[in-house]
């Protein structure tokens, strides 16, 4: 194929609001010319790491959590793409023991299209890069996408040269195409005509709501993801207590006489001291537990059985 991997038209993928989207279509699309020679169906696999870098995932960002990384890098801008292009994009992940180590990516024409006759307005994707500090040169040229948004926004909603110039000038042109996008999806959406819809458009692309969305999106995503790492913790302390059996009220049943420490309930309550140590320190409840198998306390259960703590 060539250094120079595929032409296609502008709008087939314009706009996509998603920065993934497009580095993925870009990543597809070097593949497009199995596509064009009968292929039905092109296919990429990569590995966590390869995706990470090829589509310019910070290192800092969703880190640890997977789930976090399908939905943000994956299912949404792959969904924009099925949305707003001419292709059908999909993946399956694959895994290295329990781990998911790495996609493959799949991508087909949707029914009802086929290769696309040659363009008059095109513009090239080149490979991706193996160099990090190549990705940005690896995008579209910047002069094309302005060149692009300004078609859009002024022979497609009527706004003025003047207003072109003002938001691209506040904002840069990637973050106005994709304040844009999401404009024109809403006013579509909730059918608005003339200059209300203008109207509406134009409050994106001055304000920058689309970022002012990821964000809720983000924090909304994190407090979720904490609380249910808090309900889990909650979760594994109950059934821990309830091993010993204490109460939901976090009291114990004691017997009057101490209970008979037996070679399972002291594994149990082995496990859980153990535990209690390294997460916070040994609860009120534990210790009373503790206290109704003949100990003064807690440290006088730790210092007897010290070396078996060890294995905890």
């Amino acid at each position: 194929m060539g250094k120079r991997y595929t032409s296609y038209e502008i709008k087939t993928v314009f706009p996509l609001s998603s920065e993934y989207a497009w580095r993925l279509m870009e990543l597809m699309l070097e593949m497009q010319g199995y596509l064009e020679k009968g292929k039905k169906q092109i296919y990429r696999k990569l590995s966590l790491q390869e995706v990470r870098f090829k589509l310019d995932v910070p290192d800092d960002k969703y880190v640890g959590r997977i789930d976090h990384f399908q939905l943000k890098v994956l299912n949404k801008p792959i969904s924009e793409i099925n949305e707003k292009t001419i292709y059908h994009v999909w993946y399956e992940p694959y895994r290295e023991g329990r781990k998911i180590a790495g996609f493959t990516f799949w991508m087909e024409y949707k029914a009802g299209y086929g290769p696309l006759p040659e363009a008059k307005e095109t513009i090239d994707v080149e490979p991706i890069s193996p160099d990090p500090a190549a990705l940005p040169a690896a995008r579209r040229s910047p002069k094309d996408a302005k060149a692009i948004l300004k078609d859009q926004m002024m022979n497609g909603e009527g706004f003025t040269l003047i207003q072109f110039n003002s938001v691209v000038k506040k904002w840069g042109v990637e973050v106005v195409a994709k304040n844009f996008a999401l404009g024109v999806t809403e006013a579509d959406a909730k059918h608005l005509t003339g200059s209300s819809r203008k109207k509406y458009i134009k409050a994106f692309v001055e304000n920058d709501y689309a970022s002012e969305r990821e964000t809720m999106e983000e924090i909304k995503d994190h407090e979720a993801a904490l609380a249910v790492e808090k309900k889990q913790k909650q979760d594994e302390m109950s059934e821990a207590f309830a091993a010993q059996g204490i109460t939901s009220s976090g009291k114990p049943a004691q017997p009057k006489k101490p209970r008979k420490l037996t070679e399972e309930d002291l594994d149990n309550l082995l496990s859980i001291v153990a535990y209690s140590l390294t997460h916070g320190g040994i609860i009120k409840p534990i210790v009373k537990t503790i206290q109704a198998y003949g100990f003064r306390d807690e440290k006088e259960f730790i210092k007897k059985y010290a070396e078996r703590l060890k294995k905890y």
